[in-house]
């Protein structure tokens, strides 16, 4: 697999900081006994606006979501909002942008992280920089078995692109 990444760069290069950005939320407060949750979702360091977000009890990473789920969409600035939400723990997913692919955030190598949202309180997510998975290889193709000899990836740029990741699997 290969992935277009929007990641936090230095000097057009690869070098994600260690800790995402910080997000304020000054906004109204949930009903009483509920909660919200407030986050921004960037690509290529600036808000990516318009996308789907989804928060979900009851997450597993071969089945996704279970009920209950909050739905949202970004703002221009890449904000969200799910207001009004009942208390208890939640994975988070952002689809990206007009395709099929939903990113669960993750929390390890194969578990989506766990959002406990409160009652009467706003959980606050930091910046969560999400990446492409429609990118074209050209050389090999896409699942192209390849069984010995030196090996050149190559691909159609993607635009905007800060960096690229590549996933090789048995």
């Amino acid at each position: 697999a290969l992935a277009a990444c929007g990641g936090d760069v230095e000097d057009s290069t690869r070098g994600a900081t260690d800790q995402p950005a910080r997000v304020d939320y000054d906004g109204p407060k949930p009903a009483r006994g509920l909660g919200n949750a407030y986050g921004r979702i960037t690509w290529n360091q600036e808000g990516a606006a318009g996308l789907d977000i989804l928060l979900c009890q009851d997450f597993s990473t071969f089945s996704g979501c279970g009920e209950p789920e909050y739905r949202t969409v970004t703002e221009a600035d890449g904000t969200f909002l799910l207001a009004d939400i009942e208390p208890g723990t939640y994975a988070l997913s952002v689809r990206v942008f007009d395709s099929d692919d939903w990113l669960y955030i993750s929390g390890g190598i194969i578990s989506a992280a766990d959002y406990e949202v409160e009652a009467n309180e706003t959980l606050v997510i930091d910046t969560q920089s999400i990446y492409k998975l429609d990118v074209k290889p050209t050389n090999p193709p896409n699942q192209t078995e390849v069984s010995a000899g030196p090996l050149t990836l190559t691909w159609e740029a993607y635009p905007e692109a800060a960096y690229y990741e590549v996933y090789l699997t048995p």
